[in-house]
């Protein structure tokens, strides 16, 4: 491997961060969550989860917050793949 492909590996780093920075960024988190809900978890177990409050969750629900952490979107986003996904599977 040369330097340059080192650096094409870390440019393109960049880039996959960046993407999931915007897509996080542009989520529709209050249906997210109401999705996910509907699936039957509660916005206490949903925080639980995520590793945050039920108020936390409610207030995002409510549309409090535009942005939310990197991490908590991915958290969020994962719960939904697995509830979501799996209702419709069983369907």
């Amino acid at each position: 491997m040369s330097y340059q492909d080192d650096d094409s590996n870390r440019n393109q780093d960049a880039v996959d961060n960046e993407k999931q920075d915007y897509d996080n960024a542009g989520m529709d988190w209050k249906t997210l969550i109401s999705e996910i809900q509907a699936s039957g978890l509660s916005q206490v177990e949903i925080g639980d989860r995520v590793g945050k409050s039920q108020a936390w969750v409610s207030a995002v629900t409510a549309g409090k917050y535009e942005d939310l952490k990197w991490k908590d979107g991915e958290a969020l986003r994962a719960i939904h793949q697995e509830v979501c996904c799996a209702s419709r599977q069983a369907a």
